[in-house]
């Protein structure tokens, strides 16, 4: 096992060896917006990757079986026209067909990059891959660099990009089942400002009404010079006629810059994303072609940015940040042995548990913090296409899990952080039902701000009118700051004091959706949130809370036999109540004389008792059959 100068793990031969499938993290920072990634040993590796779930796809969303034969033709392709003399030769790096490339994968906790020699072409092609961080928009950010590795100057073209772009507005069963059909609905915009804006005409569901669609995917390629290259969105224009996508024909007809001037089909049908540049290479130089392709609410947000982003600078800076994150993330349970697998183990491992469970941040008030969990979401990788995953496109971004995997994933959240405190514990057992059933998903928290309690929250946005909606429905931090971002409506101050003041306000509900019912080993986790609790408190729940407890199960359980919240239909259904809760067996008496006198739970007496040591302990003298020490009585 190796790993490189940045703590990769190095596979060789990778496309040689048997099929895998793994993701990219989707981790882009606390405020940042997620992009879910997936990918393969095979090709240049990215097999599917968009926004939010697999209905908001930028490269389709395949199942391991399918990528694992799609990606070499569906994935990034780099397309190189070498010049030697009078003739031109096709070269396609990590093509499955080159056979005599050497190829390598480094897997990064953040980060993917391929490496393809060829020394028949005297080239070199690293493809490097992470998540953008940090930014108001999601995106994947691929720089690829080609060097000629040979003792003789390089003359050539290259064209790099997507055969196949989603644009936004089509879902996975859309592509699935009626990609034809939906293609009636595809354009691509903006081909005159240099970034393409891939989005439908408008809404293609079978509606009544017709909607207008601004938001899009944008692909933003540009050279190591800072210059934004032309795009090519017309399969047409690269494939010529193969539409088996075997080898550019269009490409390889004519010269680059013929190509460019082409005219091209940008509605009607799918489209591509490819960029072009010539470039001659003397012994040992080197050319970066950099991509940046992610979604926005609309194509004035990209203008806005252009600038910014077409910066080399910029995107080192992005790789460092990413890394960064993911550093300081998997800082808590970081190791220093003298086996350097055993250090990255322990990093990657506790990651993979954060992906699931969540990181704990401690928003708002020092003294009393909101315990909010981001980075979670449903292990919805390709080998389990079952997985209905979903990344909130927003800050503080919280995803689907499942009840057992956030809670068994949660167990030592407080022995990392332990002002975590018992808000697990809270928050799962709270979720149990009164029928002995927990739901099967969960879903983070979502906060309420009552209408008396908004207008601290209200003062601090330049704009309080538009801020009110939002704070009149149950929203997550993310959603707040959103919709003050795409609304325009500026804050008076940063966005972390605007948390600290709706926090300060509100109201935090863990929410959860039933499903399939209880899993055994749910129970299990449970307790080992209470086992892990105690190890840093020493503090075992009261008789009273648990009493409280099970006064909300109770109810819990009323309203759903009554199917009413009628205040007559639920002392009926309290008066036929017959249950087990944590505190107990519960029963009413309906009698006239005791009528609401709980009869169904006998009391424990407990009696002080000096054990061996001398040491009063408590001790149960009744029931009997519960009895952990005879009565004295009369006491001594």
């Amino acid at each position: 096992m190796a790993f490189d100068g940045r703590g990769r793990y190095t596979i060789r031969d990778y496309a040689g060896k048997r099929p895998f499938a793994s993701f990219l993290p989707g981790i882009a920072g606390p405020l940042g917006i997620p992009l879910w990634a997936f990918y393969v040993n095979r090709g240049q590796a990215i097999a599917s990757f968009g926004v939010e779930n697999k209905d908001n796809p930028i490269m389709e969303f395949e199942p391991a079986n399918r990528a694992y034969q799609a990606t070499p033709y569906t994935g990034f392709r780099t397309f190189l026209k070498l010049k030697h003399g009078p003739d031109v030769i096709l070269y396609e790096p990590f093509a499955p067909w080159n056979v005599v490339d050497e190829t390598r994968m480094y897997i990064g906790m953040n980060e993917l990059e391929i490496q393809a020699t060829s020394t028949a072409h005297s080239i070199r092609t690293e493809v490097l891959y992470f998540t953008l961080p940090g930014e108001p928009f999601a995106a994947l950010v691929r720089q690829v660099t080609v060097t000629n590795v040979g003792d003789k100057r390089l003359t050539l073209e290259m064209l790099d990009g997507m055969p196949r772009v989603m644009p936004y507005g089509v879902d996975n069963r859309g592509l699935k089942e009626i990609g034809r059909t939906m293609e009636a609905w595809m354009a691509v915009l903006n081909l005159e400002e240099g970034v393409p804006f891939y989005r439908f005409q408008a809404s293609a569901g079978d509606t009544a009404e017709v909607s207008e669609i601004q938001a899009g995917r944008f692909y933003l390629a540009f050279s190591d010079s800072g210059r934004l290259l032309a795009p090519f969105v017309d399969p047409v224009a690269v494939f010529g006629q193969n539409t088996a996508l075997s080898a550019p024909d269009g490409f390889v007809a004519q010269p680059l810059a013929d190509l460019s001037r082409r005219q091209q089909i940008t509605a009607g049908r799918t489209p591509c994303g490819f960029f072009g540049a010539s470039a001659v290479l003397e012994p040992g130089e080197g050319r970066i072609q950099y991509a940046i392709i992610g979604h926005a609410g609309n194509v004035e947000q990209i203008h806005g940015e252009r600038a910014r982003l077409a910066q080399p600078g910029y995107v080192q800076q992005k790789r460092e940040e990413a890394k960064q994150i993911i550093d300081q993330l998997t800082a808590v349970v970081a190791t220093q042995t003298d086996s350097h697998r055993l250090d990255a183990y322990t990093r990657q491992t506790f990651l993979d548990n954060v992906l699931r469970g969540g990181w704990p941040l401690l928003l708002g008030d020092e003294a009393e913090p909101t315990v909010y969990h981001i980075y979670s979401r449903k292990h919805g990788d390709l080998e389990r296409d079952y997985n209905y995953f979903a990344l909130a496109a927003e800050p503080y971004s919280q995803g689907n899990a499942n009840y057992r995997d956030v809670n068994q994933n949660r167990r030592n959240d407080v022995l990392l952080r332990p002002q975590v405190d018992a808000f697990n514990i809270l928050s799962f057992l709270g979720l149990i039902q009164a029928d002995g059933y927990n739901p099967l998903v969960v879903e983070g928290s979502r906060f309420t701000l009552p209408a008396q309690r908004r207008a601290a929250v209200l003062a601090l946005g330049e704009r309080p009118e538009g801020l009110e909606p939002v704070l009149a429905q149950p929203f997550t931090l993310g959603q707040l700051l959103r919709a003050i971002a795409d609304g325009e409506m500026g804050l008076k101050v940063r966005p972390e004091a605007l948390v600290t003041e709706a926090l300060s306000q509100a109201e935090q509900h863990f929410q959860a959706i039933p499903g399939e019912g209880y899993w055994i080993d749910h129970w299990t986790y449970n307790l080992d949130l209470i086992e892990t609790y105690l190890a840093v408190y020493s503090e075992e729940p009261s008789y009273h809370s648990m009493g409280g407890y099970a006064a909300g199960q109770i109810l819990q359980k009323a309203i759903i036999d009554a199917d009413s919240t009628d205040p007559e239909a639920i002392k009926a259904a309290m008066d036929a109540m017959d249950m087990l809760t944590a505190y107990g067996h519960i029963k009413f008496d309906t009698s006239e004389e005791a009528h609401g006198l709980q009869i169904g739970h006998g009391m424990i007496y407990i009696q002080w008792q000096k054990d061996d040591a001398g040491n009063l302990a408590k001790q149960v003298v009744w029931p009997l059959e519960g009895k952990t020490a005879e009565p004295l009585y009369p006491k001594p």
